[in-house]
């Protein structure tokens, strides 16, 4: 009986092994179809059957991947994972706060288009980049996307603000300095009157005038 239990540990322990194998194999050549810009290739590996799609929230290297898959120019690979069953709010297995979730990514490579994709899907955006959280104000993912106010304007049409998430905006605004605009209006005072409009006071701070 002991040598039946070994030898069933120790097959088990080879297909743990090749399962493994197989996933990072897999893993770079969906890479390899990403650099290739092959959208089919990529599509047929993931449905091989050799990855199942609660892996990207558990294997980092997949969620690279996910990740990638939200930069400019990579949109026919975020349509075929979230076909394949994505989940739109996956986060990083590692919590590092520049790809926190699916959201951060597309944040941090201004994929707008990914952006609206994934909240279109579903994606949660009531999110604080951080777990777990030692700060006493965790940065939120409104206040992360402050400088790419159709990012803002995708998550605010979606859902009301909290008082929490409108307080750190009005000390984002009042402490820096957004540069650009948004319908001809300069950021900072684009995000001010959206919290004027909810009966927030706040005075933004202005573009730096030398003295």
């Amino acid at each position: 009986m002991r040598l039946v239990n070994q030898l069933t540990l120790a097959s088990l322990l080879v297909l743990v092994a090749s399962t493994a194998l197989a996933s990072s194999e897999v893993v770079e050549k969906l890479r390899q179809s990403m650099i290739d810009n092959d959208v089919g290739a990529f599509g047929q590996l993931l449905d091989s059957g050799e990855i199942d799609v609660s892996d990207f929230a558990s294997n980092p290297d997949l969620y690279e991947v996910a990740c990638v898959a939200t930069y400019k120019g990579a949109s026919e690979f975020l349509d075929r994972l979230l076909e394949y069953g994505l989940d739109p709010s996956t986060e990083d297995p590692e919590r590092s706060p520049y790809r926190f979730s699916l959201l951060v990514c597309a944040e941090r490579a201004n994929g707008v288009e990914a952006f609206v994709k994934l909240v279109d899907a579903g994606a949660r955006t009531d999110i604080v980049l951080c777990n777990p959280c030692t700060t006493r104000t965790p940065e939120t993912l409104v206040e992360r996307v402050l400088g790419h106010p159709e990012m803002f304007v995708k998550i605010t049409d979606q859902r009301h603000l909290t008082a929490s998430e409108m307080s750190n905006i009005g000390r984002n605004i009042g402490n820096s300095y957004y540069r650009g605009t948004y319908n001809d209006q300069p950021l900072n005072e684009f995000y001010a009157d959206f919290l004027r409009e909810r009966g927030i006071d706040v005075t933004p701070k202005g573009p730096y005038k030398p003295e």
